[in-house]
């Protein structure tokens, strides 16, 4: 469907700064003021910026029209000076772009052709999924069922569907922060703690003055500081990420649960959710002194501040979030003189998890000459290049010949010899500066440093 639209000036440009002029002189060459050029959106680059493909060379187009992917647009040359500017005159939607036709998917769907329908159909669109009664339908109820309050956009609400997360849980907050980019951890804790010291200072009973205590007992870890940071594994355990995945795990088994829980006591997702109950317990409570149900609302408020955290965290540490199994990977390269960018799809025949052992992947390329090639690559095959790097050639014959020994204990150690490919390098040939040969104290021998 080919629309028209209010004349907009677009400038072009070469698009990649290592790419050799010759390519745009070729096609200002070929033009004159006044001819129309056409050219299909190949992805957007900007915020107002797409790359758009003209006859094989792709450019940069820098234009307030809204374009999508595979739209075809056509414009008219006004100036083939320093920059190329075109006034963009029409654009169509092309394969992949279904916005243009929502209104009348929804009309077909028997579904009112509103704001917050659109909106959502858009959301489902985007995110490649089928477009049909049963998907909206079971998405707009979930968002009514979100905080109508937290006015959250449509794409990060259909998110949380897809992964179906619960409405009203905080980790909908969680998948807002990695939205927005924001995962204040450090932040959270330190309000956290400001607020733990306040109710401590005038702390109700029936909260547990020694569960408080091991919280900010913690919270006199820092997770920047350098002797810390050797820790993380143990700082990501005891902040709590998997805790309920793992909890889950063991449901079948009430003595491996019993075990868990004990192993978890200095877990401070634990005693945030140990301390969260008796929170709350005691502010349904009536008869609280203003100071007492203000500084109870603000721990509250900080328990989930920090829960958020904690859940955007595990959240984004999730590879499989949204994709099914899927990575994308943009790849810089050389072609002879030509700078390119390869695209890789990557996907897992396992909706659960990526299997680097057996990977499938599908990369894309764009080529000035031939359009988008398309391949499929499969990993048959791994190697792993152990290479020696040595300080003086005159050691290279003697780890040659021992290569046998050095093999057979690696064996030992239970390495596939079938991936390993044993390499002696000169270490100038890389450019790997080596630790020098130290001596002993006290001793005769001396240690060589090699890298593997």
């Amino acid at each position: 469907m080919n629309v028209n639209i209010q004349p907009q000036f677009g400038i072009v440009k070469q698009y990649g700064s290592r790419a050799s002029d010759q390519s745009l002189e070729d096609f200002r060459a070929t033009l004159k003021v006044g001819d129309l050029v056409s050219g299909r959106v190949l992805r957007q680059v900007a915020e107002n910026r797409f790359l758009v493909t003209f006859d094989g060379l792709n450019l940069v187009v820098e234009t307030n029209i809204e374009l999508s992917p595979q739209d075809n647009v056509q414009g008219r040359i006004l100036s083939l000076d320093d920059q190329v500017t075109v006034r963009l005159t029409s654009h169509g939607a092309g394969a992949t772009n279904r916005s243009q036709s929502i209104a009348e998917l929804l009309g077909n769907l028997n579904f009112p052709v509103d704001a917050q329908a659109k909106a959502f159909a858009k959301a489902l669109v985007a995110y490649n999924m089928p477009l049909n009664a049963e998907s909206l339908e079971s998405l707009l109820n979930y968002a009514s069922a979100v905080d109508i309050e937290s006015s959250l956009p449509p794409n990060l609400i259909t998110a949380a569907w897809l992964l179906k997360l619960p409405p009203q849980s905080h980790l909908i907050s969680a998948l807002q922060l990695i939205f927005e980019q924001r995962r204040d951890l450090v932040g959270g804790l330190q309000h956290l703690k400001n607020s733990l010291d306040l109710l401590l200072e005038n702390l109700p009973k029936g909260i547990d003055p020694l569960l408080i205590n091991q919280i900010l007992e913690f919270l006199t870890l820092d997770p920047d500081d350098a002797n810390f940071a050797d820790q993380i594994s143990e700082f990501a355990s005891r902040l709590g990420l998997g805790y309920e995945a793992k909890l889950l795990a063991l449901l079948d088994s009430r003595e491996s649960i019993q075990g868990f829980l004990k192993s978890t006591g200095r877990n401070l997702k634990v005693l945030l959710l140990q301390l969260n109950l008796q929170v709350k317990d005691f502010l349904s409570a009536n008869g609280l002194r203003n100071a007492v149900h203000r500084n109870l609302s603000q721990t509250v408020e900080a328990i989930e501040r920090v829960f958020a955290s904690i859940d955007s965290h595990e959240l984004a540490m999730n590879r499989d979030v949204l994709n099914g199994g899927q990575f994308y990977l943009q790849i810089p390269l050389y072609y002879g003189d030509e700078y390119l960018t390869a695209e890789v799809l990557g996907r897992s025949d396992s909706s659960d998890k990526i299997d680097l052992e057996n990977l499938q992947l599908q990369m894309v390329i764009e080529t000035e000459n031939l359009g988008t090639l398309k391949v499929n690559l499969q990993v048959l095959h791994r190697d792993m290049i152990c290479a020696i790097l040595t300080e003086n050639l005159s050691y290279n014959s003697f780890i040659e010949r021992e290569k046998g020994n050095l093999l057979s204990r690696m064996k030992a150690l239970n390495y596939n010899l079938e991936d390993v490919r044993l390499q002696v390098v000169d270490k100038s040939e890389i450019g790997i500066d080596m630790i020098p040969i130290t001596a002993a104290l006290q001793s005769d021998l001396v240690r060589v440093d090699v890298s593997a």
